[in-house]
């Protein structure tokens, strides 16, 4: 995909406030950042204001493929001032692998509990 030279500027811009961002949150100095899941989740404070909506959505695309899509990024409502982030793993983000893990042990623990219970009605005939 071409992408224009203010988007490709932008997107640059972004992906350098983002490891600055990531970087501070990190520091030893930053004794207020308590909680490790910042790094995996987070909200950045960056400008988007002066681009259209496909513009917008191109820098965030361009950024999350400028780091390899390790990260998500997105817009929330109308407001472009900050910019949600999420870590993914294997491109696939965080917040969706723990449900996926939750829902599989779930299913699991439903299919095991039904096989024992099938198993002890069928003993008893």
């Amino acid at each position: 995909m071409e992408y224009s030279d203010l988007v490709k500027e932008k997107a640059n811009d972004l992906v350098i406030s983002f490891s600055n961002h990531l970087s501070d949150i990190s520091s030893p100095s930053s004794s207020n950042v308590k909680d490790r899941n910042v790094r995996d989740m987070g909200v950045l404070a960056f400008n988007l204001s002066d681009l259209s909506v496909d513009e917008k959505s191109q820098v965030l695309f361009l950024a999350e493929e400028i780091l390899k899509f390790s990260y998500t990024f997105r817009f929330k409502g109308e407001s472009t001032d900050n910019i949600y982030y999420e870590r993914n793993s294997w491109g696939i983000p965080i917040s969706l692998v723990k449900s996926a893990v939750i829902s599989g042990f779930l299913l699991v623990s439903f299919l095991v509990l039904v096989s024992w219970y099938l198993l002890f009605k069928w003993l008893q005939f």
